[in-house]
């Protein structure tokens, strides 16, 4: 008997110890939150290091989020430093011998204090160039010596030799102490620009990083600061300029024309004029897509030369929001129209038609089944690639709801289900996931194309929004590759009622063609994501213009009146033309219209009577009938998400001329740059004009997005001046 109860007590102990023991062999993780001491507001961009308890050798760093969050995974369970570092607003803070468990989260939040020690020179001014009067701010000057010394005229080289600014990797965003990282503001000789940027060759007087929110606390001494962080959000400028007029030597990087030499665009032509007479129609799919925008802002913005097939007007038109009004009811579309003088030629018109569809509220959205593919193979590594994705897909979760469900599918050289079909509010279970994402590997999107669809079969949820949101850099490169092929892979995979939405991300091997045609045969929309303010719009300001589908099939016929057009030409959507019988074919595919989204097209008309052409037709009659009010005719067909049969609307647009409102200037400065870009001909205006006519059209910008495209177009007039 003792021998039995010997061995049952010895069971029951590694029965006991065996759950622990396996606890101990999975990895561990670190996260909390940090907090400013004195105002318990949270610290985003905080510096964390994880370091070894023998030597405080760093092991892994981690940055806060936006709401002072960080995280830190895997860990091997042990004893460890943990050190937030010291930078130009905070002490340093040390935690020692912090013990990490294996399979679970270990939380250590921080109290950090402010560092009232003096920083060296601060001059405090009362203005803002081209943002806001009326806020403190504060210059570093950097000596020019200091400025030679740098190996690269790359922006971030140039900002984080001054106290308080960091880049966590070559590509990422530069980041400003005591900011969210998103609203930071970079300005090279007063031009805004952003962090991945290149110093322009020529002399430079000055580069600044300013970010926003509400003033800090000075103390008396001007030399010093003091209490620098009593707020978390404010102003603050970071200047590094020359102190002589010398021109600073600095050594060659990569040129940015070689980069974008490998990029791949499908060719695009510039729409020429056609007369009423013998081309009456004007017939294209509906497209909300925006990639073009912000993938050419990122060229410009890294000093880049844009290619000519990277702009689509339709896309920077589209980019920008303009006054509208809610359909009434039982209506899916409502439409504004305007007919003004052309700013480029005062001979001309500009038509502008905007659709809006209405707008609800994200409590009132349907239930979403989403389902993200994320390309993980090599070329996908980088802060500005897999890493954007990451930090966009966290964004995105802080907005999952629980009756949402969203999973994840990778593919490389192979396919896995990272994350299968997940209630949205399970947070960390999803972001768990999200932090494991890896790059390495060949590239199998079909492979990860046929799993994702499966995984949005299986978790399908009727009358909700159910959607593939493909994220990649566009090379593929194993099994299935070839766009056309890709395309009618994708063709017949949308009558599942499952959309194809598309992010893409990268440079260099940026291979956009296939990606937005996806998109288009996929019944999607495609976005390109650059940095984390281009994400934010996306997943964040337009959730649900993005992800929820209101009309799709959707397509647009224009009929212009010969008595009052000479000739028109659309602008953009070269794309997205479809023969005139295809409008009325149901089985034909238009485009997709999301929820509060807005469709805008603009034409240049010449006013006038159209003429008749010399090779008049033996079998049809071209009288046009005596309306000479209407200057066209919209016709616009589209599906509900689940009907297979199309609906009709219809609208009359008045010749009427107005006094040009400041949306259409604004609209029309769009198109003009976009134009311009593409070099043509018939849009005579230089980036000065341009930038006269947005400044015109501005109006309140709320969002702020109106003056960021002035200050693009400023950057692109600047370092192009002498090119």
């Amino acid at each position: 008997m003792k021998l039995k109860l010997a061995t049952a007590t010895t069971i029951l102990v590694l029965l006991f110890y065996a759950p622990f023991a396996q606890a101990q062999t999975q990895p561990g993780a670190l996260k909390g939150v940090i907090t400013d001491k004195a105002t318990g507001e949270t610290i985003p961009q905080s510096l964390v290091e994880l370091q070894s308890i023998n030597d405080s050798s760093v092991l892994q760093t981690a940055l806060s989020d936006f709401d002072g969050k960080y995280s830190m995974a895997p860990i091997v369970p042990g004893t460890y430093n943990v050190v937030f570092r010291r930078d130009i607003i905070y002490t340093e803070l040390r935690y020692d011998s912090v013990v990490i468990l294996g399979g679970q989260h270990t939380v250590l939040n921080a109290e950090r204090e402010a560092d009232n020690s003096t920083i060296g020179e601060v001059v405090i001014m009362w203005e803002r160039p081209l943002v806001e009067e009326g806020r403190t701010s504060s210059s570093q000057v950097i000596t020019s010596e200091g400025y030679e010394s740098l190996r690269s005229r790359d922006l971030g080289a140039v900002l984080t030799v001054s106290p308080g600014v960091m880049q966590s990797d070559e590509d990422a965003a530069i980041i400003a102490r005591g900011t969210r990282s998103d609203a930071n503001q970079v300005f090279i000789d007063g031009v805004k620009v952003r962090g991945g940027s290149n110093v322009p060759r020529e002399a430079v007087e000055s580069v600044e990083v300013m970010t926003t929110g509400t003033p800090a606390q000075y103390g008396d001494d001007l030399n010093g600061m003091q209490e620098v962080n009593q707020y978390l959000n404010r102003y603050r400028r970071v200047t590094v300029r020359r102190d002589n007029p010398t021109p600073p030597t600095i050594l060659p990087t990569s040129n940015p024309h070689d980069v974008q030499d490998r990029e791949e665009y499908n060719s695009i032509h510039i729409s020429e004029f056609m007369s009423p007479l013998q081309a009456p129609l004007s017939t294209f799919g509906m497209d909300v897509d925006k990639a073009s925008y912000f993938n050419v802002r990122r060229i410009i913005e890294q000093s880049g030369q844009v290619p000519v097939d990277a702009v689509r007007p339709e896309e920077f038109i589209n980019s920008f929001k303009y006054a509208y009004q809610e359909p009434e009811e039982g209506q899916v579309f409502d439409v504004t129209t305007e007919l003004s003088v052309c700013p480029w030629n005062a001979d001309r018109r500009i038509l502008r038609i905007t659709l809006n569809t209405e707008r609800v509220e994200k409590e009132d959205l349907p239930p979403s089944n989403l389902v993200f593919l994320i390309d993980v193979s090599g070329s996908m590594r980088g802060g500005n690639r897999l890493g954007l994705i990451q930090e966009s897909l966290y964004m995105l979760t802080e907005n999952l709801r629980a009756e949402d469900r969203i999973s994840i599918v990778t593919y490389a050289s192979g396919v896995n289900t990272l994350l299968t079909s997940t209630a949205g509010d399970q947070t960390e279970t999803i972001e768990t996931a999200i932090r494991s994402l890896q790059a390495g590997g060949s590239t199998n999107g079909a492979g990860g194309i046929e799993r994702a669809y499966a995984e949005a079969s299986k978790g399908f949820i009727e009358e909700g929004s159910n959607r593939v949101i493909l994220c990649t850099d566009g090379d593929f490169n194993v099994g299935i590759s070839s766009q056309d092929e890709l395309i009618d892979m994708i063709s017949e995979k949308r009558e599942s009622n499952i959309f194809l939405s598309v992010v893409g991300v990268g440079q260099g091997n940026y291979r956009e063609g296939t990606m937005e045609q996806l998109a288009n045969k996929g019944n999607g929309n495609f976005n390109y994501f650059h940095d984390l303010y281009s994400a934010k719009k996306v997943f964040i300001e337009e959730f649900s213009s993005t992800l929820f589908t209101v009309a799709k099939d959707a397509k647009v016929q224009v009929e212009f009146n010969p008595l009052n057009v000479a000739e028109y030409r659309l602008l953009g959507y070269q794309n997205r033309v479809m023969p005139d019988e295809d409008f009325h074919d149901d089985t034909k595919d238009g485009g997709e219209v999301g929820m509060g989204h807005q469709v805008t097209m603009l034409y240049e008309v010449v006013p006038g009577q159209a003429e008749e052409s010399e090779y008049n037709l033996k079998y049809q009659e071209q009288i046009p009938l005596e309306i000479h009010d209407e200057i066209a005719t919209i016709s616009l067909r589209y599906k509900e998400p689940e009907a297979e049969t199309s609906s009709l609307a219809i609208f009359t647009v008045s010749n009427a001329e107005v006094e040009t409102s400041p949306d259409q200037k604004f609209a029309s400065a769009v198109a003009a740059f976009a134009g311009y870009l593409q070099g043509d001909d018939n849009i005579e205006m230089e980036p000065e004009a341009i930038v006269q006519l947005a400044r015109e059209g501005r109006g309140e910008d709320l969002n702020g997005d109106r003056s960021d495209f002035i200050q693009l177009v400023q950057l692109y007039r600047e370092l192009h001046a002498n090119r």
